[in-house]
């Protein structure tokens, strides 16, 4: 189990990583991050980019009167 803060904080649990801090470059800046969370980003696909734009447009739902 990790928890680790950057903007917010997250809390991931992994039976394949450990706590293993490396250095990764974004925008010109050098940081250090868990190797879970590096891990994580690489791999997590379309679902929760997905996740991000249905909540940027919420929907209204139709209400059914009897």
């Amino acid at each position: 189990a990790l928890k680790w803060c950057d903007n917010k904080a997250v809390t991931m649990l992994s039976i394949f990583h450990n706590d293993t801090v490396i250095e990764v470059e974004t925008d010109g800046k050098k940081t250090k991050k868990p190797c879970v969370i590096v891990d994580y980003n690489d791999n997590m696909g379309a679902v929760d980019l997905a996740d991000q734009m249905l909540t940027s447009y919420p929907m209204e739902h139709k209400r059914h009167k009897v």
